[in-house]
């Protein structure tokens, strides 16, 4: 400092560092299937309003509804792989805030949300590229990655592994794949610590699935008891059509717990620091 006239100072040095602007460091990126919007292209949401603005609602799950001899209604369901929009009210419904979307798989075309037959390894990892660019998200979730064949989910961990190490800003959260006895044991085997010795360090993985307080998402219109679809029975017969709502109700979503966890990471990193 310059002094100008003649006397005495006091000039105070500070022992502390610069104090650290409060930033946001949990901030996942969500790399899966979407029924629309903008394909691999990471794209920011805060809510999950905005989500269904842009990439729209859940694949619509095929039931098989039966009525018994009782007149009770049992349903069954094999759940479509695609479970991105579940992945993201569980992310919301545990603390989420601001977060990315990447959505995977070939364009649709029109407002209707169109899903693709499976899921493919080679889309997952464009989508997991695109992020290599990306300054702000901290953590990297797949939501569809179990529906990958044989060791194909750890050869994508592996990947989102090296990028983490690569860039050392973020964390990447993994699912154990299927629920078996070995399960754990197979992950530990086929995920491994890579060349350098250090990856395992930028990733943690959870097990086992989560039974969800969530509905399945399903067409009325082409959803049938009794040959008759529950958008007609609904006006002919609503003692049957409110049965067989609550037997739809009662399946419940299994998910894997990555995006669960994102929420506690997120609400943890606002709560906490």
């Amino acid at each position: 400092m310059n002094y100008k006239t003649p006397g005495a100072y006091v000039e105070e040095i500070s022992k502390f560092p610069p104090s650290v602007a409060q930033v946001e460091t949990a901030i996942p990126a969500f790399i899966g299937y979407t029924g629309k919007g903008p394909k691999n292209d990471p794209t920011r949401i805060t809510s999950m309003l905005e989500y269904e603005t842009l990439f729209g609602k859940a694949k619509n799950e095929t039931f098989t509804l039966t009525e018994e001899t009782d007149g009770s209604v049992t349903a069954t369901v094999t759940p479509s792989p695609f479970k991105m929009y579940y992945a993201m009210q569980m992310f919301f419904a545990n603390g989420g805030g601001p977060c990315y979307v990447v959505s995977v798989g070939a364009e649709n075309v029109g407002s209707e949300d169109v899903y693709p037959a499976d899921v493919d390894f080679d889309e997952l990892v464009t989508g997991l590229n695109t992020l290599l660019k990306e300054d702000e998200p901290t953590l990297i979730v797949f939501t569809d990655a179990e529906a990958l064949p044989t060791t194909k989910p750890y050869q994508l961990y592996s990947l989102a592994l090296d990028q983490a190490e690569l860039l050392k800003d973020r964390f990447v959260i993994m699912d154990v794949p299927g629920n078996s006895a070995t399960a754990v044991a197979d992950f530990r085997t086929n995920v491994t610590s890579g060349p350098s010795g250090e990856r395992l360090k930028y990733g943690a993985a959870y097990h086992p699935k989560l039974e969800t307080v969530l509905s399945y998402n399903y067409d009325a219109a082409a959803t049938e008891i009794n040959t008759v679809d529950l958008e007609t029975l609904k006006t002919t017969n609503s003692d049957l059509y409110n049965k067989a709502k609550k037997a739809i109700a009662s399946k419940r979503v299994v998910l894997t717990p990555s995006s669960t966890m994102a929420g506690v990471y997120a609400k943890v990193d606002s709560t906490t620091g």
